[in-house]
């Protein structure tokens, strides 16, 4: 296969739409992901209109938990789209290494996977396929959005053909599977909510999906099963996740900016609130993506029960809250001791190393 200015180096997987290879863009010496839309499909007017609107979508978004894209275009008949390279895995794969996340991580992908959605409501654009296969977690632990093949404008109903529903049968909402053409980003929020619940307790609400029909019919008539009792959810995660998987549209969250509002409050109530700005707000930050990438949540929770560490990187988010209490506790102190001094400036070195300390999450 070829395709002018890029160098086709493997596959990473093949769907039903496309193809995804590693690639290199030969002109900027830069790694990306190709997706090529498969011939068969591209002969088919409605789907190469399809993988042309997910360039045309996904390049007006520039957000930090959304995968860029980069180029788009044919040659000789294949379709074509070059995007941001994401060295990891996807959430459907790190479910199949660790079942079920602890509730503090599944909560922590959760708030990124909103403020995606977030980004793509602001823009008019509705994801319509969020499910574990769509969340890509790096190397760093950053997560992002992708795939967004599926996107539409709200309320444009021209690439879905009558009578069709695009999109995973276990992660539809129900006016998906009732064929509604007037969806709105209230369908993406259930499928997080269906996606959280999966998180949380290694099953799919309503199954696996194998029949397509039975698993829509289920989803459409009976009241999506709750998180009590499941995996020892806290009462705001379940609230959250009942909420955002009500039946009736009107029930749930009415933007992505109010589930993220419900989802960083179920944070909060669990003690994982948004870490403060600044370089320990960073560190608790990126421990949180350590544990992420290297699955040591599950590793940490274990050697914690039997009275012992399990690794560095489960010790080092509770270290970082320690000391970070720590500091406020003895600032706090001095502060009251002698109230007439004042503390020294920080010294050039130390304005340095705090100001150029990259954020994680940047390109790969």
């Amino acid at each position: 296969m070829k395709v002018p200015g890029f160098e086709v180096l493997d596959v990473l997987g093949t769907g039903a739409m496309a193809t995804v290879h590693r690639a290199v863009q030969t002109a900027l010496q830069r790694h990306v992901a190709l997706k090529v839309l498969h011939p068969g499909v591209a002969r088919d007017p409605d789907y190469r209109e399809r993988f042309l609107r997910e360039a045309r979508a996904a390049a007006r978004l520039s957000h930090g938990n959304v995968v860029r894209v980069y180029e788009a275009g044919e040659h000789d008949g294949t379709y074509w789209l070059a995007m941001e390279l994401v060295e990891g895995e996807d959430l459907s794969e790190c479910l199949g290494r660790r079942e079920a996340l602890p509730e503090d991580e599944a909560l922590d992908v959760a708030v990124e996977v909103a403020r995606a959605l977030a980004a793509a409501e602001e823009h008019g654009l509705v994801h319509r396929d969020v499910k574990p296969e769509n969340i890509l977690i790096g190397r760093d632990g950053a997560v992002k959005l992708a795939d967004l093949g599926l996107a539409k404008a709200q309320g444009d109903a021209s690439i879905t053909a009558e009578g069709v529903t695009v999109g995973t049968v276990a992660f539809l909402s129900p006016e998906q599977c009732r064929g509604a053409a007037d969806l709105d980003i209230r369908s993406d929020l259930w499928a997080l909510g269906a996606v959280l619940y999966t998180m949380i307790t290694g099953d799919m609400p309503y199954g696996r999906g194998e029949n397509a029909v039975v698993t829509m019919e289920r989803i459409v008539q009976e009241e999506p099963p709750g998180l009590e009792g499941r995996a020892g959810a806290s009462p705001a995660t379940v609230a959250a996740v009942r909420r955002l998987m009500a039946r009736a549209r009107e029930d749930r969250p009415a933007t992505a900016a109010e589930a993220l509002a419900l989802l960083e409050d179920a944070q909060a109530r669990v003690g994982l609130a948004e870490p403060a700005p600044g370089p320990a707000g960073s560190a608790v930050r990126r421990a949180r993506r350590a544990r992420r990438r290297a699955g040591s949540a599950s590793a940490w929770a274990g050697a914690r029960a039997r009275g012992r560490p399990a690794s560095s990187l489960g010790l080092l988010a509770p270290l970082v809250f320690a000391l970070g209490v720590g500091v406020v506790v003895g600032v706090a102190l001095r502060s009251e001791r002698a109230p007439e001094r004042e503390s020294p400036p920080a010294s050039p070195a130390q304005v340095r190393s705090v100001s150029t300390t990259p954020r994680q999450g940047g390109a790969r």
